[in-house]
């Protein structure tokens, strides 16, 4: 360094050689690269940054940079990286146009597209972020093919067969970062795996060094934090059904929407969180208490372990990282042979998630299985999902209760007499239902017709309205018995399992 020289001209110099050498990303958190040719990224003003120009300015330029010339570069860094205003980093996986690359470790990619798989070091205009935290992923087994990957997983997970064609259709998924993937809810009693079989979904997509299936946040803020900082999220024993306001959060997350709040209490500006993940949930309880979540749900049902059955983490564990390299190769190439495949799938009935059920359609075809029957057991589980969520309607609970104790199970009364009924049942139950008129309950029936309906209580009303006013419900159907006429019981004397009707 000459003698006489400035901050300034020490900033100048590294800014000059960095826009040549370094890759810069904007993006809701600016990032760049610390090395030439590289697609490790890391936020302009990490720790890890700082530190590299310590290090620079010390062993290049034989400075002991204070804070502020090391802020003034940081700022020029910031600068680029907000002119960039390219695509943020991925995590694990990235896509580009038809290309997937998967991350086993620095240096280290997989090229996923219709010639095959290549192993890399470096794809130019790919990103991922540096996590500490991320475990390099083992050599996946590339010699297995897609027709060995069912036969694999039903060594590895303790699948229903009624669901294991939706299963594999959302795990392959799972690898696919453009994809919107429905949330794979794994259920069953207890004794199923359920934590366990998460744990090793998000050690086959992303391992990490880190607990990686965790608790449902309480707060939003934590939740949002949680799903925008990771490729894919793993949440343990839910308890369902979950609020309105994180169903569509969570709804918003498999469908790429976003998320938008106040940056500052003390200013009007915006922060705008790109909301786009893959999710795991797990629990024992039905999974939603909204059709419109409902359908964004894969619902896949594990086996019991029976007492025989059982042993030890350490052996499950052990037999998991044996056949992992064969089944991760069979997912990669069975990825491959997805974006290979050229046929025309629009034909078949296509349900909410439609390029999801196309994709599985594409995965069954690579696997060697039905994709009809796929597409049955989708379909299905949607149907399944909504009747059971439109069946917790706080409307349809109080009307099923209110039948419940009449003759017949049925009854025709006016609007004002229904209404007072209503109010009184979701009263004394607490279900919290809006309090009902005589103006408003024959509005919220009609809205929850097709919910009445799926179960079993059918809804009549005069054709016309100017000199009849009055409402009709009957519960049908074959399994349900007709009850003699009781009155409601008062609240304290209602037996506990009354709750559960």
């Amino acid at each position: 360094m000459p003698e006489s020289f400035s901050f300034k001209d020490v900033a100048l110099e590294i800014l000059h050689d960095a826009e040549e050498s370094f890759q810069f990303r904007g993006g809701r958190v600016p990032a760049m690269t610390l090395e030439t040719d590289s697609n490790d990224f890391y936020p302009v003003s990490s720790r890890d940054v700082d530190a590299f120009l310590i290090d620079f300015l010390y062993h290049e330029k034989g400075i002991i940079a204070n804070r502020d010339l090391r802020q003034m570069i940081i700022d020029g860094f910031m600068s680029f990286a907000m002119k960039a205003s390219l695509q943020e980093p991925a995590y694990r996986i990235a896509q580009h146009k038809k290309t997937i690359y998967y991350r086993l470790s620095e240096q280290n990619l997989l090229r996923i597209s219709a010639k095959g798989v290549k192993p890399i070091e470096y794809a130019k205009g790919v990103a991922f972020w540096t996590d500490a935290s991320d475990r390099p992923q083992i050599q996946p087994d590339l010699s297995v093919k897609p027709r060995k990957l069912l036969p694999l997983l039903r060594k590895a997970f303790r699948v229903n067969s009624e669901y294991e064609l939706t299963f594999v259709a959302n795990l392959v998924a799972f690898f696919c970062p453009n994809l919107r993937t429905p949330i794979l809810v794994l259920s069953g009693e207890k004794g199923t795996a359920k934590t366990t079989t998460s744990r090793h979904i998000m050690d086959l997509v992303a391992p990490s060094s880190v607990q990686q299936v965790v608790s449902l946040p309480s707060r939003e803020d934590a939740l949002i934090a949680q799903i925008t900082n990771a490729y894919i999220t793993a949440f343990d024993n839910v308890q369902f059904p979950i609020s309105p306001r994180f169903s569509d959060i969570l709804c918003q997350l498999v469908t790429h929407g976003s998320y938008c709040k106040r940056s500052l209490y003390s200013t009007n500006g915006k922060a705008v969180f790109a909301l786009r993940g893959k999710l795991i949930m797990n629990g024992i309880d039905e999974i939603a208490a909204r059709p419109d979540f409902a359908e964004r749900c894969n619902v896949v049902y594990l086996d019991v372990i029976t007492s025989a059955e059982r042993r030890c983490d350490s052996e499950i564990e052990a037999e998991f990282d044996a056949i992992k390299p064969k089944i991760l190769g069979a997912i990669i190439n069975t990825i491959a042979a997805v974006l290979a495949d050229t046929k025309d799938y629009s034909a078949f009935a296509k349900p909410r998630m439609a390029e999801f059920a196309q994709f599985g359609l594409k995965v069954m075809t690579a696997i060697g299985a039905d994709p009809s029957e796929f597409l049955q057991q989708y379909q299905h589980g949607i149907e399944e999902q909504i009747a059971d969520a439109e069946a917790r309607s706080p409307i349809v609970r109080v009307i099923d209760k209110l039948l419940f104790q009449k003759t017949g199970q049925h009854v025709r009364e006016t609007p004002t007499i229904i209404a007072t009924q209503v109010n009184r049942i979701a009263s004394q139950f607490g279900i919290p239902l809006t309090e009902q008129t005589a103006n408003s309950i024959t509005k919220t029936l009609k809205k929850s017709i097709s919910a009445l309906k799926a179960s079993g209580i059918i809804l009549t009303l005069p054709a016309t309205r100017q000199n009849e006013r009055w409402v009709e419900l009957r519960k049908v159907g074959e399994s349900t018995p007709t009850r003699e006429h009781h009155p409601l019981p008062v609240v304290d004397e209602l037996d506990e399992n009354l709750d559960d009707l």
